[in-house]
Order: C-alpha cells, then sequence, then structure tokens
C-alpha cells in the first residue's frame, strides 16, 4: 500500500484522502465543531467531546 495522498502544503503523504482532508485542517484553520455552552470552537469533533466533560463536570484524571 502507498501514499498516494499529498499534502499541498506541507508535502506529507498519506495513505487516504480521508486522512489527508483531516490533516489540512492545521493548515486552513477551519473549525467546524462549536460548544453549544460557551461557544468555542474545535477543529475536531473527538476535542468538543472531550470539552464538554468540563460542562458536565465528569473530570477523569
Amino acid at each position: 500500500m502507498e501514499r498516494n495522498a499529498q499534502c499541498t502544503e506541507c508535502g506529507y503523504r498519506f495513505f487516504s484522502k480521508k486522512a489527508l482532508k483531516a490533516h489540512m485542517v492545521k493548515h486552513t484553520g477551519e473549525r467546524n465543531y462549536s460548544c453549544e455552552v460557551c461557544h468555542k470552537s474545535y477543529a475536531r469533533k473527538y476535542t468538543l467531546r472531550e470539552h464538554m466533560r468540563i460542562h458536565n463536570n465528569d473530570r477523569r484524571f
């Protein structure tokens, strides 16, 4: 399997176009995921879910 998808900004290569698309957020600054409570925005859905723990008092250490 080859890394055929290449980032036009930094040249990094990926195995899939999906991975390249996720990577491009680093370069574009796009933040599509917003907290409905405090309106802070995030580039990745996972990061928003982690943030939501603050509002839910779910603090795992």
